[in-house]
């Protein structure tokens, strides 16, 4: 397959977020990361990184979602037998548990699944390389108080220890997107709860107001009866801060605080 011929041929879908890589430089910097292990990528597309993954893994796992792509790839990766395998499906179908055993996650990640790219790093508790658009990185590794400090910021990491590799413009990819991206590192830790990560949810909903306000405003939604929102909210170490000042650890003492009210409730 000629590829840039290929790709000047083909339409991209805009709705699968398809922005095809054309620097094969990149492609072989991110591969550099399998080398040696069992690697899952996602979207591979017209099969740039794959066919640079295929110089150094020692098996790769591709999904793809597009008919047309996969019919591509598994054409012109024919002869590579079982160190391939090719997925024409949605990754956010797949049971992971019927993915197999899986040593890193290495992708040029479709913008518009980046969210539910890092759900899915949790849940398989596995390190990844991924190229995600830039700001959405800058949110991921944003510290408290800053502007971009956000649930993405606390939630990442909370989850994982995240190092920015490389800036990428946007020129790298066609067709060009709006955006730069970036190349990320992710080392999976055993973060805070579910439970806990969704209390923290509700109160970053209100991340510009005071804890105690956050509290009070989301009692609701965290089970909790006015009398017991406002007697842990006055209590609360730091009740009067804004929710955006307090760092992912200080907020999961107060997920903490609210998780045991919670308990005590149920028990009554």
């Amino acid at each position: 397959m000629d590829y840039f011929k290929t790709i000047k041929a083909i339409k991209p879908k805009k709705r699968l977020g398809q922005n095809f890589l054309v620097n094969q430089h990149i492609a072989e910097f991110e591969a550099g990361f399998g080398e040696g292990k069992t690697v899952l990528e996602i979207g591979p597309g017209l099969g740039m990184l794959t066919r640079a993954l295929l110089g150094c893994a020692r098996k790769v796992i591709a999904v793809e979602k597009d008919r047309e792509m996969h019919a591509i790839l598994k054409r012109e990766f024919a002869d590579k037998g079982e160190r391939l395998s090719l997925i024409n499906k949605d990754i956010l179908d797949i049971e992971t548990g019927g993915i197999g055993k899986i040593d890193i996650l290495i992708a040029n990640v479709p913008y518009n699944i980046s969210s539910k790219v890092l759900d899915l790093i949790a849940e398989l508790k596995i390190d990844a390389v991924v190229c995600l658009q830039k700001e959405f990185v800058e949110h991921m590794l944003a510290a408290n108080g800053t502007k971009k400090y956000s649930k993405l910021s606390v939630f990442s990491q909370l989850q994982f220890e995240v190092k920015l590799l490389k800036k990428i413009n946007a020129n790298n990819f066609y067709p060009a997107p709006k955006v730069d991206s970036a190349i990320i590192y992710i080392k999976f830790r055993k973060g805070a709860s579910k439970e806990i990560l969704n209390i923290i949810s509700f109160i970053m909903m209100h991340k510009k107001k005071t804890l105690r306000n956050a509290i009070l405003d989301s009692r609701e939604r965290l089970g909790l009866g006015s009398d017991n929102a406002k007697l842990f909210a006055a209590r609360c170490g730091y009740s009067g801060e804004k929710v955006f000042m307090l760092s992912p650890e200080q907020l999961v003492k107060v997920a903490d605080g609210i998780k045991k009210l919670q308990d005590s409730a149920k028990r009554i």
